[in-house]
């Protein structure tokens, strides 16, 4: 079988909760286009490729982006909580295999990256996300943020994440860091090992 889809505008709350069987919290409009050829008995025989965008949304809900959230926090309170303004990322199926090297999210305070592939039974492989906050902030301005934005690159550059697990599931777990890239910098927490506490993703408020 082969097919091709195109969305335009489309609601992401009605359109996860027709997915998922229940009531989404996930909002933001989405456009998007899919092509897929396979044999309809053999999900490792899908291969094809998608691209999608994303305008003002709330992805908190999804496990592989709310498991942030606590994180970002620790550097400024309800930093986990901000309204994506854009997103957008280009996907690629290899038999049964979802792939992306280019998946990104923006707000006026963060930016995460993510690269990585999910098979189809929920399983992360080869996946990290970077995460840069205040990168683009319209609070500090086109003069200022520059500067800004040097004078955390050592904390930028510190937010670089390897993921594993499920979807459901997701696990993170902090990259090597050169301790003489942060000595110059008084970071926002004692320990880099509390960035990423014990917690579960789940709904946080807009």
């Amino acid at each position: 079988m082969a097919f091709h889809i195109e969305t335009k505008r489309t609601e992401l709350t009605g359109l996860m909760s027709d997915i998922l069987k229940k009531k989404s919290e996930l909002s933001g409009r989405l456009d998007g286009v899919l092509d897929i050829t396979a044999n309809s008995k053999d999900m490792k025989s899908w291969n094809g490729s998608a691209s999608v965008s994303l305008k003002e949304g709330y992805l908190w809900e999804l496990p592989l982006i709310g498991i942030f959230a606590p994180v970002l926090d620790r550097l400024t309170p309800g930093l986990g909580a901000s309204t994506f303004s854009e997103g957008t990322a280009d996907f690629t199926i290899t038999d049964g295999v979802v792939g992306t090297r280019n998946l990104e999210l923006k707000s006026a305070l963060i930016r995460l990256q993510y690269k990585g592939k999910v098979d189809f039974d929920g399983r992360i492989h080869d996946a990290g996300v970077v995460a840069e906050a205040f990168r683009d902030t319209w609070v500090i301005g086109p003069v200022l943020g520059p500067l800004f934005n040097l004078a955390l690159s050592p904390i930028e550059r510190m937010l670089k994440f390897e993921v594993s697990g499920t979807l459901k599931q997701p696990k993170l777990e902090l990259k090597h860091i050169p301790k003489a890239l942060l000595v110059p910098f008084q970071l926002p927490f004692k320990v880099l090992d509390e960035l990423v506490p014990d917690t579960e993703p789940g709904r946080r408020g807009p």
